[in-house]
């Protein structure tokens, strides 16, 4: 079963830092953290999203 819940706190999260470095104060270091975060969080999900299309097409199949 897919957890919508926790695909929506970690897009939260994403909308969140990108809205800091864009209209925030941010120095050039937090802004390279804030972007090594985007890129773990988006993985995350990006891994996540292919993991259920990978299933759904196995039992699409069956």
């Amino acid at each position: 079963m897919r957890d919508y819940l926790l695909e929506e706190v970690k897009l939260q999260r994403i909308d969140f830092i990108l809205k800091k470095v864009a209209f925030g104060t941010c120095d050039f270091e937090e802004k390279e953290m804030a972007i090594q975060w985007l890129v773990e969080l988006s993985g995350e999900l990006m891994s996540e999203i292919r993991m259920h299309e990978s299933i759904n097409v196995k039992s699409d199949k069956h």
